[in-house]
């Protein structure tokens, strides 16, 4: 199966799992899709099933969709985030849409609410960045997603290969069982020792899995 395949039949999988956003066409929280267990923080500390590393809109959606499917989440901000949203709460706002039908799930959904909460003439959907990040706050809040923030990762504790904690240069500590990297640098990753690769294959090129 090509890599363009694969991404046809997961989008359709996740379509039929009823992967719904947090919010309604009006912007407002939605009830949850189904029931979670809480995540577990204190101002330096926290204990959940999934750890998403990365305040950026990848980041936020990732802990929301987690704890949408009944996982405990928490987001733990990277060195550069003071707030949720990364750079579109930042300033990167003008969205290049050639046709809004090639886009779908949350990015859909979040690139509508965001313009039609503060958007800008010439380009529907372009939006304020000011109202990016109370958006993106609202999604953790009403999925029970609580925020730490710190200076950047630290210190990666791993046990058979698996990630079980993360230390921040300010001291937070996070335990959990499942780590997701959305930092924009990949800080988590090069502190664990995961090998990556920066770029993407030619478009020219074979994409197979």
């Amino acid at each position: 199966m090509d890599r363009r395949a694969f991404l046809a039949t997961m989008a359709g999988a996740a379509g039929a799992a009823g992967l719904v956003s947090c919010h309604q066409a009006s912007g407002k929280p939605a009830a949850l899709i189904h029931p979670r267990r809480t995540a577990l923080a204190g101002e330096a500390w926290a204990d959940a099933d999934v750890v998403v590393y990365g305040a950026t809109p990848a980041g936020v959606i990732a802990a929301v969709s987690a704890a949408n499917l009944g996982a405990s989440a928490v987001l733990i901000g990277g060195w550069r985030e003071i707030q949720p949203g990364g750079m579109l709460a930042g300033g990167l706002s003008w969205t290049d849409i050639r046709d809004i039908d090639a886009v779908g799930g949350y990015a859909r959904t979040t690139m509508a609410a965001l313009a039609a909460a503060g958007g800008m003439p010439g380009n529907r959907y372009a939006f304020d960045p000011a109202v990016a990040a109370p958006y993106f706050r609202d999604l953790l809040d009403a999925a029970g997603v609580p925020a730490l923030w710190s200076d950047g990762v630290e210190t990666v504790d791993r046990t058979d290969r698996a990630i079980r904690e993360i230390i921040t240069r300010s001291g937070v500590r996070a335990h959990g069982r499942i780590f997701i990297d959305a930092s924009y640098e990949g800080d988590l990753m090069a502190r664990a020792g995961i090998s990556t690769r920066v770029g993407r294959e030619a478009a020219d090129r074979g994409q197979s899995l």
